[in-house]
């Protein structure tokens, strides 16, 4: 079976429930899924970054992960947590590995990337759920209870959006390369196609869903939105082609691991929370 009708398998197996989750669950439920997001990604993170000597001190990684996001899901209701936990990360880190056998720079080393990996990670999946907070009463919470839930979709959109363009103008149109070190087959046609796509996804969801959006923010947050997921690309591509791998993982079939399928989307999701706190 090719890798691309593994692909299409695993979109129509899974967008159903996440559009389900997103639109009908309460936000709690999204939440949770930030949270085990945050788990598994912090996983393949530890597994990429501390190689066959600290692999199983990769679990450090996924826990303090865990702990970031939840404290980041927590701001609408304990607005300390965040900054509680961005104290903690890096002390908790060295001390896990300080009397971990081994040379001082390798283990400094693990430790850095732990406290990377978990902030990187636990901090941008966690804005996932402040752009839906769980609790009405946030002052991050949209008066329009139902906002936050077309944010996160639009968010959603633009990530599939950004792909897909980006790779249709990019075999139609690309002959210079981009970032040819870090991702090779990234082309300028194709980062224009990337932002006619999310700018494509913000006219409808004007017209639809979030009629409060200004006619000028089409422009402005398609631009800015496909611009940020952009980079979340090239910031995963930047971190694989450093350890010379080819995917995060391989939970997803014919996507690779969760950093592979939401890497656009952790970058563009501080992106969406400052407009949908300003709109």
């Amino acid at each position: 079976m090719s890798n691309l009708t593994l692909r299409i398998i695993s979109a129509v197996v899974l967008l159903p429930p996440i559009l389900a989750l997103i639109i009908l669950a309460p936000p709690g439920a999204l939440a949770v899924l930030v949270v085990l997001l945050s788990a598994l990604a912090g996983f393949e993170f530890g597994t990429i970054t501390l190689g066959s000597d600290f692999s199983r001190y990769r679990i450090f990684v996924s826990l303090l992960a865990v702990a970031v996001s939840v404290a980041v899901c927590f701001q609408s209701m304990y607005d300390f947590a965040p900054l509680l936990a961005l104290m903690l990360v890096f002390p908790v880190s060295l001390l896990l590995f300080m009397f971990v056998p081994g040379t001082p720079d390798n283990t400094f080393r693990a430790a850095a990337f732990t406290a990377t990996g978990a902030v990187y990670i636990g901090g941008l999946f966690g804005s996932f759920s402040l752009i839906n907070p769980f609790d009405p009463a946030s002052p991050l919470a949209s008066s329009d209870l139902a906002s936050g839930r077309w944010w996160v979709l639009l968010l959603l959109a633009a990530a599939v959006l950004n792909d897909t363009f980006a790779y249709a103008f990019g075999r139609l149109f690309g002959k210079r390369k981009l970032a040819p070190l870090i991702s090779p087959n990234k082309t300028w046609a194709g980062a224009f196609g990337g932002i006619f796509g999310v700018v494509l996804a913000v006219a409808v969801a004007k017209l639809t869903l979030l009629p409060e959006l200004f006619w000028y923010d089409i422009a402005l947050l398609g631009i800015s939105l496909s611009i940020f997921c952009q980079f979340g690309d090239l910031a995963e591509s930047f971190l694989k082609r450093g350890f010379n791998i080819k995917d995060s993982g391989k939970i997803i079939p014919g996507h690779g691991g969760i950093l592979d399928r939401c890497d656009a989307m952790l970058f563009g999701a501080p992106v969406i929370l400052l407009f949908s706190l300003i709109r």
